[in-house]
């Protein structure tokens, strides 16, 4: 039995972890095909095995996470002294240029603090495509969507690529009524918090970095991070807070 292409066995992984892919021309970061990468984007293994047996790049849509690109190897080397030390561990990816570091939240393709953020419409090269002879790799094991770190807060956009100006701070603004204190519906309070800035149109991410700072004046004591990353991330899997969508102008805090 021959054995797989690299690009096969890196594609087959991907799918394996739940992230969709697509080919993307040889040495190149463009789709291999004229029909739309959002169509092709497949975990069909037996598809998959039929593309990668030529020697595509890979695909990967950003759908369901988000990538922080660093395109500067210095920042990048940077920035991962960082995170270790913040004990951010998440999946990463070595890039020709820097590092691709993959976290948890439903973020929108932006720019923030000169970083590029790959999220909802949008995809990046995934491990083993080869740029200017460059492969991609895996500096940390990729892991299934919901096992990402969350989106560091400090690197999250208050502009999104659609236009919302401030929609954190406008959110924030409206829940600066509920206080969460233990022994006093602590938990009921802050999943109120959570599910008023869903309601408002943030997201899952958005949802994170406003709780975070919420907390800082609102909360006795702080939740962990990991608490605040499960209540965002559970306020989006249940209904409205009270069965319509609430507006920001709402002057009420609840």
């Amino acid at each position: 039995m021959l054995e797989e292409p690299d690009m096969l066995k890196y594609a087959l992984l991907y799918a394996e972890l739940g992230y969709a892919v697509f080919p993307v021309a040889q040495g190149q970061k463009v789709p291999a095909f004229a029909e739309s990468w959002k169509d092709l984007a497949t975990l069909d293994k037996r598809q998959i095995r039929r593309w990668f047996q030529k020697p595509f790049n890979i695909g990967v849509p950003t759908d369901g996470y988000a990538v922080l690109d660093v395109d500067d190897l210095t920042r990048a080397r940077e920035l991962w002294v960082d995170f270790t030390g913040r004990r951010i561990v998440t999946a990463s990816i070595k890039t020709r240029r820097g590092i691709h570091f993959l976290f948890s939240g439903d973020l929108r393709n932006a720019r923030c603090n000169g970083y590029d953020i790959r999220g909802a419409g949008g995809y990046v090269l995934g491990a083993g495509s080869i740029i200017q002879g460059f492969e991609y790799l895996f500096l940390t094991p990729l892991v299934e969507k919901d096992k990402l770190a969350p989106f560091p807060a400090d690197f999250l956009p208050t502009t999104t690529s659609t236009g919302v100006s401030h929609s954190i701070k406008d959110a924030r603004r409206y829940i600066g009524k509920i206080f969460a204190v233990a022994g006093q519906g602590g938990h009921n309070a802050t999943f109120r918090a959570a599910c008023k800035l869903r309601d408002a149109g943030l997201s899952e991410a958005e949802v994170l970095a406003a709780l975070i700072e919420w907390q800082e004046t609102n909360c006795d004591p702080k939740w962990t991070l990991r608490e605040l990353t499960h209540k965002a991330k559970s306020c989006f899997q249940k209904g409205t807070t009270n069965g319509t969508r609430i507006r920001i102008s709402d002057q009420t805090g609840g």
